[in-house]
Protein backbone atom coordinates (compact mmCIF):
# COMPACT_ATOMS: atom_id res chain seq x y z
CA UNK A 1 0.00 0.00 0.00
CA UNK A 2 2.72 2.40 0.84
CA UNK A 3 4.91 1.63 -2.30
CA UNK A 4 1.29 1.95 -4.48
CA UNK A 5 1.61 5.58 -2.93
CA UNK A 6 5.00 6.89 -2.97
CA UNK A 7 4.31 5.96 -7.15
CA UNK A 8 1.54 7.46 -7.52
CA UNK A 9 3.39 10.62 -6.13
CA UNK A 10 6.36 10.22 -8.43
CA UNK A 11 4.04 9.60 -11.19
CA UNK A 12 1.69 12.85 -10.55
CA UNK A 13 5.54 14.85 -10.14
CA UNK A 14 6.69 13.16 -13.07
CA UNK A 15 3.53 14.57 -14.93
CA UNK A 16 3.84 18.07 -13.56
CA UNK A 17 7.67 18.13 -14.22
CA UNK A 18 7.01 17.01 -17.84
CA UNK A 19 3.92 19.85 -18.40
CA UNK A 20 5.83 22.67 -16.56
CA UNK A 21 8.88 21.83 -19.02
CA UNK A 22 6.56 21.90 -22.13
CA UNK A 23 5.34 24.68 -21.10
CA UNK A 24 8.35 26.42 -20.97
CA UNK A 25 9.62 25.22 -24.45
CA UNK A 26 6.43 26.42 -26.09
CA UNK A 27 6.86 29.80 -24.23
CA UNK A 28 10.39 29.75 -25.53
CA UNK A 29 9.47 29.06 -28.80
CA UNK A 30 6.47 31.38 -29.55
CA UNK A 31 8.75 34.87 -28.08
CA UNK A 32 11.73 33.75 -30.26
CA UNK A 33 9.42 33.30 -33.58
CA UNK A 34 7.95 36.43 -32.03
CA UNK A 35 8.57 38.95 -29.01
CA UNK A 36 5.24 40.63 -28.48
CA UNK A 37 3.75 37.10 -28.92
CA UNK A 38 1.95 37.98 -25.39
CA UNK A 39 1.08 41.55 -26.34
CA UNK A 40 -2.10 42.47 -27.31
CA UNK A 41 -1.85 43.96 -30.99
CA UNK A 42 -4.36 46.68 -31.73
CA UNK A 43 -2.81 48.35 -35.09
CA UNK A 44 -0.11 47.90 -37.34
CA UNK A 45 0.79 49.78 -41.15
CA UNK A 46 2.87 51.18 -42.81
CA UNK A 47 4.42 54.84 -42.54
CA UNK A 48 6.35 56.64 -44.90
CA UNK A 49 6.33 57.15 -48.28
CA UNK A 50 9.00 55.78 -51.16
CA UNK A 51 11.22 57.64 -52.99
CA UNK A 52 8.67 57.96 -55.88
CA UNK A 53 5.95 58.65 -54.42
CA UNK A 54 7.42 61.18 -51.71
CA UNK A 55 6.79 64.66 -51.72
CA UNK A 56 9.29 67.44 -50.94
CA UNK A 57 11.15 67.28 -47.67
CA UNK A 58 9.66 67.23 -45.16
CA UNK A 59 6.28 65.43 -44.82
CA UNK A 60 4.46 63.10 -42.50
CA UNK A 61 2.29 60.50 -42.84
CA UNK A 62 -0.18 59.20 -40.14
CA UNK A 63 -1.50 55.83 -38.88
CA UNK A 64 -4.90 56.43 -36.77
CA UNK A 65 -6.51 53.70 -34.15
CA UNK A 66 -8.76 53.63 -31.38
CA UNK A 67 -7.84 52.49 -28.21
CA UNK A 68 -9.31 52.18 -24.76
CA UNK A 69 -7.65 54.41 -21.44
CA UNK A 70 -5.71 52.08 -19.10
CA UNK A 71 -2.38 50.09 -20.14
CA UNK A 72 0.20 52.43 -21.60
CA UNK A 73 0.95 51.97 -25.60
CA UNK A 74 4.08 50.23 -26.61
CA UNK A 75 4.71 51.51 -30.06
CA UNK A 76 7.30 48.94 -32.15
CA UNK A 77 8.92 51.07 -35.42
CA UNK A 78 11.26 49.95 -37.72
CA UNK A 79 12.56 50.73 -41.12
CA UNK A 80 11.26 49.04 -43.69
CA UNK A 81 13.81 50.13 -46.99
CA UNK A 82 16.91 52.27 -45.85
CA UNK A 83 17.76 54.09 -42.18
CA UNK A 84 15.95 56.85 -41.68
CA UNK A 85 17.34 59.67 -40.03
CA UNK A 86 16.05 62.44 -37.59
CA UNK A 87 12.54 61.01 -37.77
CA UNK A 88 10.00 62.84 -35.41
CA UNK A 89 7.49 60.40 -33.72
CA UNK A 90 4.66 61.80 -31.99
CA UNK A 91 1.47 60.16 -30.50
CA UNK A 92 -1.89 62.26 -30.59
CA UNK A 93 -4.54 61.90 -28.18
CA UNK A 94 -7.95 61.84 -29.01
CA UNK A 95 -8.10 66.04 -28.51
CA UNK A 96 -5.70 66.41 -31.49
CA UNK A 97 -2.58 67.04 -28.11
CA UNK A 98 0.82 65.36 -28.38
CA UNK A 99 1.32 62.59 -25.68
CA UNK A 100 4.15 61.41 -27.01
CA UNK A 101 6.84 63.73 -29.40
CA UNK A 102 10.37 62.33 -29.52
CA UNK A 103 13.36 62.40 -32.32
CA UNK A 104 14.76 59.81 -33.07
CA UNK A 105 16.65 57.49 -36.00
CA UNK A 106 15.36 54.15 -37.31
CA UNK A 107 18.05 51.71 -38.10
CA UNK A 108 17.91 49.52 -40.94
CA UNK A 109 20.74 46.42 -41.30
CA UNK A 110 23.33 46.16 -44.13
CA UNK A 111 21.50 43.05 -45.22
CA UNK A 112 18.28 44.25 -47.20
CA UNK A 113 16.86 40.41 -46.33
CA UNK A 114 16.98 40.98 -42.77
CA UNK A 115 14.60 42.39 -40.39
CA UNK A 116 14.88 45.76 -39.14
CA UNK A 117 16.06 46.93 -35.43
CA UNK A 118 13.60 47.99 -33.96
CA UNK A 119 12.64 51.48 -31.88
CA UNK A 120 10.28 50.84 -29.27
CA UNK A 121 8.58 53.63 -27.46
CA UNK A 122 6.63 53.83 -24.43
CA UNK A 123 3.42 56.26 -24.01
CA UNK A 124 0.73 56.42 -21.46
CA UNK A 125 -3.00 55.89 -23.02
CA UNK A 126 -4.89 58.54 -21.32
CA UNK A 127 -8.21 58.57 -22.76
CA UNK A 128 -10.00 56.27 -24.89
CA UNK A 129 -11.24 57.18 -28.50
CA UNK A 130 -8.94 57.32 -31.74
CA UNK A 131 -5.37 57.90 -31.80
CA UNK A 132 -3.30 59.33 -34.15
CA UNK A 133 0.48 57.81 -34.44
CA UNK A 134 2.33 60.50 -36.87
CA UNK A 135 5.92 60.43 -38.47
CA UNK A 136 7.53 62.99 -39.59
CA UNK A 137 10.55 62.22 -42.15
CA UNK A 138 12.84 64.55 -44.26
CA UNK A 139 13.88 61.77 -45.85
CA UNK A 140 11.87 59.32 -48.23
CA UNK A 141 11.33 55.36 -46.78
CA UNK A 142 9.07 53.43 -45.36
CA UNK A 143 8.48 52.57 -41.82
CA UNK A 144 6.57 49.37 -40.30
CA UNK A 145 4.51 50.38 -37.21
CA UNK A 146 3.39 48.12 -34.16
CA UNK A 147 1.46 49.35 -31.72
CA UNK A 148 0.19 47.22 -28.54
CA UNK A 149 -1.78 47.98 -25.27
CA UNK A 150 -1.70 45.50 -22.60
CA UNK A 151 -1.19 41.64 -22.23
CA UNK A 152 -2.87 39.23 -24.73
CA UNK A 153 -4.90 37.04 -22.07
CA UNK A 154 -6.27 34.48 -24.05
CA UNK A 155 -2.84 33.79 -25.58
CA UNK A 156 -1.61 33.40 -22.07
CA UNK A 157 -4.70 31.23 -21.24
CA UNK A 158 -4.20 29.40 -24.49
CA UNK A 159 -0.71 27.98 -24.20
CA UNK A 160 -0.55 26.44 -20.89
CA UNK A 161 -4.36 24.61 -22.41
CA UNK A 162 -2.44 23.60 -25.32
CA UNK A 163 0.51 22.48 -23.55
CA UNK A 164 -1.71 20.08 -21.66
CA UNK A 165 -3.61 18.79 -24.36
CA UNK A 166 0.10 17.96 -26.06
CA UNK A 167 0.54 15.64 -23.30
CA UNK A 168 -2.53 14.33 -22.63
CA UNK A 169 -2.19 13.27 -26.31
CA UNK A 170 1.15 12.25 -25.85
CA UNK A 171 0.58 9.87 -23.03
CA UNK A 172 -2.40 8.00 -24.79
CA UNK A 173 -0.21 7.33 -27.91
CA UNK A 174 2.44 6.21 -25.67
CA UNK A 175 0.04 3.75 -23.80
CA UNK A 176 -1.14 2.43 -27.26
CA UNK A 177 2.56 1.73 -28.25
CA UNK A 178 3.15 0.21 -25.11
CA UNK A 179 0.07 -2.00 -24.68
CA UNK A 180 0.35 -3.28 -28.36
CA UNK A 181 3.88 -4.04 -27.79
CA UNK A 182 3.00 -6.35 -24.27
CA UNK A 183 0.29 -7.95 -27.02
CA UNK A 184 3.22 -8.81 -29.78
CA UNK A 185 5.35 -10.30 -26.91
CA UNK A 186 2.63 -12.47 -25.43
Amino acid sequence: MRIEACSRTGSIGWVVLRYIILTTILTAGMLLVDPNYFQKGIAEGFLGLEAAKAPAAPFATELTFSAAAGEPFKIDLGAKQQELRDVRIELLDPDGKPVTDQTTSLLRPPDPNARPTWHTIYSPALRNGTHTLRISQSAPGQVKAYVFQGPFVMRMIFLPIFAAILLFVFDIIRRARSSNRAIQTA
